[in-house]
């Protein structure tokens, strides 16, 4: 894994050629590692970011997020100061909200808490963010996963209900493989629950490189790579049962997996999109 400092720079297109302006960098000169950033849907005109990382220079590398105010016309981007999620947080992934009635000032992280990677169990936590003052706050973590985990991926399911699926790798190493978990949020608290229930994604052993989307609200769709062999990658369909009815106790039952590359060497993966067959221009951005 590879240690670095962040910057982040702002670009414009024209025509084919494409103009940066100068570094920005999101936290003074601290050694930061595994960023994920979120365009935030709704917000400010659509021109803020979201990132989220491990702050290294601190023990046990806290889990940190802060607000990016893009400046298009004049390239710049201006951060807010960073705000602390966990005292222990590594492999961070956050996704905005979505409400019915569009996106949300809410966010998931689903994150490992511990110093490195499959040391310490899975947790979620909700927050929110304010635009107008630059300012984030968040409830209390919840555990998904008491045992070693790692690659922690959330997903949004039925938006007017609240309801998520995470899918995570378990065990040291991840020779557990993966599971996945269906979960609840509350914007009015920032309290997040779960069902009683872990699922199981059909793999041949250990897996590596994991990413899931939302199909539909009661579909998702996890990829993985296989750690055994040549380290083919491999994708699979979960089918979630009534997920209105049943709510957290809902069940995912998942197909037969399919492999799409058996070339092997697979690893991070990720959806840019997974459409809706009907999905027109005028869709909210799931």
């Amino acid at each position: 894994m590879n240690i670095f400092s962040i910057v982040l720079c702002a670009g414009l297109a024209y025509g084919y050629n494409i103009t940066f302006g100068p570094k920005n960098n999101f936290f003074a000169t601290d050694t930061v590692e595994n960023p994920y950033s979120n365009y935030l849907f709704g917000q400010n005109g659509n021109n803020v970011l979201l990132i989220c990382y491990e702050d290294k220079d601190i023990v046990g590398r806290n889990g940190q997020c802060e607000l990016g105010q893009i400046d298009i016309t004049n390239q710049k981007i201006t951060f807010s100061n960073e705000s602390v999620f966990d005292t222990k947080a590594i492999d961070n992934y956050e996704i905005q909200l979505l409400g019915p009635n569009g996106p949300l000032n809410n966010f998931l992280i689903g994150y490992t808490n511990g110093a490195d990677s499959s040391t310490g169990p899975g947790k979620v936590v909700l927050g929110s963010f304010d635009t107008t003052t630059n300012m984030i706050k968040y409830g209390a973590p919840v555990t998904f996963n008491v045992g070693d985990n790692d690659q922690s991926n959330v997903v949004e399911l039925e938006r007017n209900d609240s309801y998520f699926a995470v899918c995570y790798s378990i065990g040291p190493n991840d020779n557990k493989g993966t599971g996945c978990r269906i979960g609840q949020y509350d914007v009015t608290d920032l309290s997040v629950r779960f069902g009683q229930q872990l699922f199981n994604v059909p793999s041949n052993g250990p897996t590596d490189g994991m990413g899931i989307s939302r199909i539909n609200n009661e579909s998702i769709i996890v990829c993985y790579a296989e750690s055994q062999g040549n380290g083919n990658g491999v994708c699979v369909i979960g089918m979630i049962d009534d997920l209105v009815d049943n709510g957290l106790n809902a069940k995912i039952t998942f197909g037969t997996p399919v492999v799409f590359n058996n070339q092997g060497g697979t690893d991070e993966i990720k959806f840019a999109r997974v459409y809706r067959g009907n999905r027109n221009s005028t869709d909210d951005p799931f």
